[in-house]
């Protein structure tokens, strides 16, 4: 789908999240389709600026079912407006808060992966590290699940040639750090490759199952020291959980079609 870069054609209509960057809004596209609308102000710190529009470079590169692709991108004024398809059920990490808080149903897990794998591979064979794999960057609609934030993404290519190892950090803030691979937070010589995706997607699919975070209530340094050590995450068996919960969600803003299969056991 082709939209507009005239702003006149969308009209905001509630924030979805303020972030560091940048405010998202749910956003009506001449008055039948729903958008989310990253909204950025370029009256910030250059250092943050560069890092939103490799995103856009990166993600305009990457076209996959399963990417959040960036459906639209202009200037208005002081601000850059980004817009994407509008994921109705939000992010993992969102319905791991306020519906599934025990996890989620290990068939709902497995949907889940097979699309969110099915976009890794293709990031790899492009020849790309997504290094920031987690619950919070796991959008969901009736459909499908997409993998979202690029903002860390870095590429094997260097100067016309693939390199074999990446070096340096894929993380930008100290929260990212608990789906880190081990690897990376070495920071040595040996360097990493997309093996890094492959651990997060592990610990995540640890968070989807338990419904916490990874190493929830760890100090920094003892997770650091733990990691090093190789300790891993573990699911949590049939006795420490709680009562099954309903399998179906239920979101009054976005109503499953009979034809939406992805929810459905």
């Amino acid at each position: 789908m082709m939209c507009s870069n005239n702003i006149s054609n969308y009209k905001l209509l509630e924030i979805l999240k303020n972030g560091k960057i940048g405010t998202v809004y749910k956003a009506e596209y001449l008055n039948n389709k729903c958008l989310a609308v990253k909204k950025v102000s370029v009256d910030q710190p250059m250092e943050k600026l560069k890092i939103l529009f490799n995103e856009v470079l990166t993600v305009r590169r990457l076209q996959h079912r399963n990417i959040n692709t960036i459906v639209s991108c202009f200037l208005y004024k002081q601000y850059v407006y980004l817009t994407y398809n509008f994921m109705c059920f939000g992010n993992c990490e969102m319905l791991l808060k306020n519906v599934y808080t025990s996890g989620f149903p290990e068939v709902t897990i497995a949907l889940i992966l097979k699309d969110v794998l099915s976009a890794l591979t293709y990031i790899h064979s492009e020849h790309y590290v997504h290094g920031s794999v987690r619950a919070k960057h796991i959008l969901l609609s009736p459909r499908k699940a997409v993998l979202s934030n690029f903002r860390y993404c870095q590429s094997f290519i260097s100067q016309g040639e693939k390199k074999p190892f990446i070096f340096g950090s894929t993380v930008g803030i100290e929260k990212e750090l608990y789906w880190t691979a081990p690897e990376v937070l070495y920071q040595n010589l040996s360097g990493y490759t997309e093996k890094i995706d492959i651990y997060s997607i592990g610990i995540t699919c640890c968070e989807m199952a338990n419904g916490f975070q990874p190493f929830k209530d760890t100090e920094l340094t003892y997770m650091y020291i733990e990691k090093v050590r190789g300790s891993l995450q573990v699911l949590l068996d049939k006795n420490s959980l709680l009562e099954n919960q309903d399998e179906i969600f239920c979101d009054a803003r976005c109503s499953p079609q009979p034809n939406d299969t992805i929810w459905k056991f």
